[in-house]
Formats: C-alpha cells, structure tokens, sequence
C-alpha cells in the first residue's frame, strides 16, 4: 500500500489462486495479512462469492471463475469469508 495509505479509506476483501480459482481471505496468492497490517481506513468488506448463487452463470458470458471452495448456500459462504477475514485480522492464517 506504501504511499497510499493515507488515502485509502475503504478495502473490498477477496482472495484467488494464480489458476483465477476464488478462494477464502489468506487461502489464495496475494499478501493481505501485509495489506491489512498497512491498512490505516476504518471500512472493509468480504466477497462473499464462495459460492455460486442465482444468476450468477448470466454474469459471466467468457471465462467462467472457478470455485475452489463450495458451500451449501449463501449464507454458510459468506460466513467462511467473514470467517477467514476475521482470522488474518487476528494473525492467525496465512496463505495456503
């Protein structure tokens, strides 16, 4: 984040592999437990899309993403993405 730290007052939270497969906070390639240690706003979100909802296949007309976790519904993945946020907060997980 280095020099726009100040700036930044808002972080939408979401985490894949190199393959494009999206994956929970801290599961995938990128360094957020850095990211968010350097994070000096007050707002974040999660990207609750662990999971394939209603409509989602009209979004996608190319390259379709890939879904390396699954969960029975919407609610239970947006859980595992709170979940897993909440984790790399409490410096407990790491990628992998």
């Amino acid at each position: 984040m280095g020099e726009l730290s100040p700036y930044v007052e808002y972080m939408h939270i979401k985490d894949a592999l190199p393959d494009g497969s999206v994956v929970p906070a801290g599961k995938g390639a990128d360094e957020l437990p850095y990211l968010l240690s350097q994070y000096k706003g007050e707002v974040l979100t999660v990207e609750p899309l662990l999971s394939v909802f209603e409509g989602f296949d009209k979004l996608e007309t190319d390259q379709k993403t890939k879904m390396r976790y699954t969960y029975p519904n919407s609610r239970t993945a947006f859980t595992a993405a709170v979940d897993a946020l909440k984790d790399i907060i409490r410096g407990g997980q790491q990628n992998g």
